[in-house]
């Protein structure tokens, strides 16, 4: 019966298709069950003693079999262990959403830990290759492909669209994060954060509000949710990003500084400003208090912030932050792709909604 279940391996690269068979035989066959003879594994998959041994070193490696001389070659408990790969930007770890990558990275390791299943990471930068830079992606993550060492993979990198449909080309589950439509993806819901920052500050008896936004769709967002709060809407005060080259927090200066120094139509100042970027946030609240007004007193301040992130800890006394937690987006890129592995198929996109954290406190 286990015979059956090995085709035949076409092809030049034999090997990978050989662990990859090796493996499905190991899963079916369940742990502690011992595989078929050496020669006859060779035979059914029509490989060399030396291309099968070689296979059989790899998966032992990994823990997935135990070979036992004179006793037979047996499954180890291991093979029903999901294997789960995390793809960063090769940047990460030196731009400007350090924090927030690296704060994934660990839900995603305490995640699969919880859930006992292996886990590993890897860089999309092909320019960080131990080889050829023609690589699509890093050499590490093609080799992990290639040797069948994943069960399925979670996205979280900016990759270009080529890169992204090679990804999705090598046959595994993808669960991603991005602000995509399709299904299979995780995205942090921005129009509820706005929509949310604004009624918070109509709340906290602001009437003029500004804006300081990270993507330009943040702007009718933002105009829709002030009408809906009937406030007033200058449209000098909203200001959006207009390209992905620019710092961040000196963008967010340049903006505040703008909205400062603008009255609307009868003299007056904005009382409320949102921020859609914890890093510009940064450089609204530098801007803010370098004309000498108090955040929080003079002008209140609602923010995009990631919990367990320090950007912002030098005003978390004075900030209402619109708070996403990493877990929660772990959580629910793990539960897709886990979903996707067992065979079933996402229909839609996973929202992740934002906690309002009062100034100095946390949520409710």
């Amino acid at each position: 019966m286990s015979q059956s279940l090995l085709k035949p391996i076409v092809g030049r690269h034999k090997q990978p298709e050989v662990v990859k068979a090796l493996i499905q035989l190991a899963r079916h066959l369940g742990p502690n069950a011992r595989l078929p003879r050496v020669r006859e594994i060779s035979k059914s998959l029509r490989v060399t003693v030396v291309t099968l041994d070689q296979a059989l070193r790899q998966l032992e490696e990994r823990g997935l079999i135990d070979r036992r001389p004179r006793s037979g070659i047996f499954v180890s408990p291991r093979i029903l262990q999901r294997a789960i790969g995390l793809v960063l930007g090769g940047d990460v770890f030196s731009s400007k959403d350090t924090s927030f990558f690296a704060i994934l990275l660990e839900q995603c390791a305490r995640r699969a830990e919880k859930h006992n299943e292996r886990f590993s990471f890897f860089l999309d930068s092909p320019s960080l290759n131990r080889g050829s830079s023609d690589s699509m992606m890093h050499q590490d993550l093609i080799d992990a492909i290639g040797a069948g060492k994943l069960d399925g993979l979670l996205v979280a990198s900016s990759q270009g669209q080529e890169q992204e449909n090679w990804l999705r080309s090598q046959g595994l589950p993808l669960a991603s994060l991005s602000a995509s439509e399709a299904p299979g993806t995780v995205a942090l819901d921005g129009k509820e954060l706005i929509r949310m920052g604004v009624a918070e500050l109509k709340r906290q008896g602001c009437k003029r509000l500004a804006l300081v936004g990270v993507l330009p769709g943040d702007a009718q967002v933002f105009r829709d949710a002030v009408a809906a709060e009937d406030l007033q809407l200058h449209e000098p005060w909203v200001n959006c990003k207009k390209g992905w080259g620019l710092k961040y927090d000196s963008e967010g200066a340049t903006y505040t500084k703008s909205i400062l120094e603008t009255l609307d139509s009868e003299g007056a100042s904005a009382d409320g400003l949102l921020v859609t970027n914890d890093v510009m946030a940064r450089g609204v609240c530098t801007a803010i208090e370098s004309r000498g007004l108090v955040i929080g007193r003079d002008i209140k301040v609602i923010t995009h912030a990631n919990k367990g992130s320090l950007l912002l800890s030098q005003w978390q006394n004075a900030l209402t932050l619109c708070e996403y937690d990493p877990a929660e987006i772990a959580e629910a890129m793990f539960e897709i792709l886990e979903a996707m592995i067992d065979g079933q198929q996402p229909d839609k996109v996973r929202k992740v909604n934002p906690h309002l954290i009062p100034a100095g406190g946390t949520a409710a």
